[in-house]
């Protein structure tokens, strides 16, 4: 809760002689420019001298220190109420609520801000950002358009609403805002890429998953038609070209369960022909070192990593297990380094927070000469796709963390896993396939915490059969619907248990309401045999699964992380593997386990291995100790790591290089 006003002459009493502390804060930091704390006395000492102007001035400059700091949001609105100014003192004593999380109060300050200043964007994104927090959907749609009214000219804000839409599930309405705002803002390549590549989150039909690949198709040629027609005369015109790339990846595309080259193809090419129009200089290979054999010449090959998310650590063992004799390691990363990647550092030979700006980016990289370089999960992030379109290292790779094709000519090859990879995987990819041993990566085992709830927290009584449905919800598909209201026919006390969906509320109900036509086509009561629950943390989430009995596993983009977090605990995995990598992922790891009787041949067998493993209860403690017992025994085994350094030299130098 925001605290009340500032009394000028307590600030008097507290620093005695105003002037003599001015200079005395000075004179420190003289020596200590970024002493937070002496900044805020400094600004204090100003605000109780009167001099309002330099206070407001001293507490901008401390949030540039530390943007998340709550005196500093504090006194500064305090700072222009006196001065005169309370509308715009209410935007900062908003922030304040906003960072504590004070969602009504912060929406209360915002409101007072937009009284005074009712054209300013940025307010009307924290008002909207407030209500989505508050699941007040509506509202939120409601303030992006009093927004845009108020600023007509701001293409932020209409982006910001066809997100919104897009979360929330309504893409029709949002493709009809994206279409509405390429034509008030014709230089918006962010607009052009949202009105041609947006697609759902979950879909009603397979009919409307055609549909939407449809239009991504014919958006794709559109764009392709805009750069290959604009004229690149001036700054403007490659700035319209470079917008396109920064709104997002075309991530939802991947969970249609379809064969996405040549749609990806034609995405990279886009990217790569973009980014070499306004990055010239790092897009020409000319410009890279000349490979060397450098075995030969007694020198260590520069091996680098751009980490992306938290998944990248699943990379570890690469860097840990690495032979450095042979080969010097470079990692890199975007933002803040993730929890999950903290012991990153102590495995490579430099770690480097990348820069903001991509030139500033290819010129660290490029600095650094390297003869391989890694994307960990080219996809996910706008950025690191961005880095992947251009050419910083002779060889670059991407790996199976996004199990996609990049698409992108830039990229030599997809490092991926011979256990997770179908037969005829080559026809996946624009890359040279590289099936790296087993998972392709070294398991890091864990072991299972002393769990905190039973089933009771849950709300699950012991006489349940709890299928644990915990994948995000654009993976379950709705030709698969059927199979769960099958599976609760046959198993009358299953309990099939799903996380919320972390898009919206909006999409989790759109979710039960597909799924609800398939009960009913059963003549079963959903809210019988399915229980929706909140978002859990980690320890509650291995809980969770802990109490839980079967772990079902999508089909089309199975469990990756889940389904490693699954097997961990015991949790028997009932898993049908599809056409493509990202549908094999909870194959190769019980292959890996040697526990594959819970893998399907179809899905008619699929709900088979579900409905005996509810049914019978000792085949499934039979599946569950062969688990633990073989989860256990599990050696840490690095034989993928030879083979991802013997891959490595080949590639650079050997006269095997044409068998990559």
């Amino acid at each position: 809760m925001v605290s009340s006003k500032i009394n000028l002459p307590e600030l008097v009493n507290y620093y005695g002689d105003l002037t003599l502390a001015e200079k005395e804060f000075k004179a420190i930091l003289e020596v200590d420019s970024r002493n937070i704390d002496t900044w805020l006395n400094l600004g204090n000492v100003y605000l109780g001298q009167g001099n309002y102007e330099e206070a407001i001035a001293t507490y901008l400059h401390l949030l540039t220190i530390d943007s998340l700091l709550p005196d500093a949001y504090y006194n500064l609105g305090i700072a222009y109420e006196y001065q005169g100014d309370a509308a715009l003192g209410a935007f900062y004593l908003g922030e304040i609520a906003y960072l504590q999380a004070d969602y009504p109060t912060a929406i209360n300050y915002y409101d007072q801000h937009t009284q005074g200043y009712w054209s300013d964007p940025n307010c009307y994104q924290k008002l909207a950002e407030c209500y989505d927090y508050t699941k007040n959907y509506q509202q939120v749609i409601q303030i992006y358009w009093k927004g845009i009214k108020a600023n007509p000219a701001s293409d932020a804000l209409y982006i910001n609403l066809i997100w919104s839409l897009q979360r929330y599930g309504y893409v029709s309405e949002a493709r009809l805002v994206a279409n509405q705002g390429v034509k008030i803002f014709p230089n918006s390549g962010k607009l052009k890429t949202i009105s041609a590549l947006l697609l759902p989150i979950i879909y009603e039909s397979i009919e409307e998953i055609n549909f939407y690949r449809e239009l991504i198709n014919e958006g794709l040629e559109d764009l392709i038609s805009i750069v290959n027609n604009i004229s690149i005369t001036s700054i403007l015109d490659k700035g319209t070209l470079f917008d396109m790339t920064r709104w997002a990846t075309n991530f939802f595309l991947h969970y249609q369960n379809k064969n996405d080259l040549e749609i990806q193809k034609k995405y990279g090419h886009l990217l790569q022909q973009i980014m070499a129009i306004n990055f010239p200089k790092w897009s020409q290979i000319s410009n890279l070192p000349q490979v060397q054999d450098k075995s030969k010449q007694g020198q260590k090959i520069k091996v680098g990593y751009i980490l992306g998310s938290d998944i990248s650590s699943l990379l570890w063992g690469w860097l840990r297990y690495s032979d450095r004799s042979q080969f010097e390691i470079y990692c890199y990363y975007l933002g803040e380094l993730g929890d999950s990647l903290r012991n990153f550092p102590m495995y490579a030979d430099y770690i480097q927070q990348l820069p903001e700006d991509i030139p500033s980016i290819c010129q660290k990289i490029r600095g650094d000469q390297l003869d391989i370089l890694v994307f960990t999960e080219i996809g996910l992030g706008v950025k690191i796709t961005q880095l992947a379109s251009l050419k910083l290292a002779p060889i670059q790779c991407t790996t199976w963390l996004h199990p996609v094709t990049s698409g992108l000519p830039t990229i030599n090859y997809f490092l991926s896993s011979e256990l997770m990879e179908p037969i005829e995987a080559e026809n996946h990819y624009s890359e040279k396939l590289i099936r790296l041993p087993q998972l392709g990566i070294i398991l890091e085992k864990f072991q299972v915490p002393e769990l905190t709830k039973d089933r009771y927290n849950f709300n699950l009584s012991e006489n349940d059969l709890v299928y644990l449905c915990c994948q995000s919800v654009q993976k379950y598909l709705p030709q698969h619907d059927y199979l769960l209201a099958q599976l609760c026919q046959a198993v009358p006390n299953a309990k099939l248990v799903f996380p919320d969906s972390h898009w919206s509320d909006n999409i989790a109900k759109k979710f039960q309401q597909r799924l609800q036509r398939a009960f009913n086509k059963l003549e079963l009561d959903i809210d019988k045999y399915c229980k929706f629950i909140p978002r859990q943390g980690l320890e509650d989430y291995l809980s969770l699964i802990s109490v839980s009995d079967v772990f079902l596993d999508t089909i089309g983009w199975s469990g990756g992380l889940t389904t490693l977090d699954a097997v961990g605990c015991g949790l028997p995995v009932v898993t049908y593997p599809g056409e493509f990598f990202r549908g094999r992922q909870s194959l190769g790891i019980l292959q890996l386990l040697e526990v594959t009787e819970t893998i399907a041949s179809s899905e008619e067998n699929y709900l088979e291995i579900a409905v005996r493993l509810g049914l019978d209860h000792e085949w499934r403690w039979q599946i569950i100790e062969q688990l633990q017992t073989n989860y256990a025994q599990l050696p840490e085994n690095t034989e993928c790591i030879r083979a991802l350094e013997k891959f490595y030299k080949d590639a650079l130098f050997s006269k095997n290089f044409e068998e990559y």
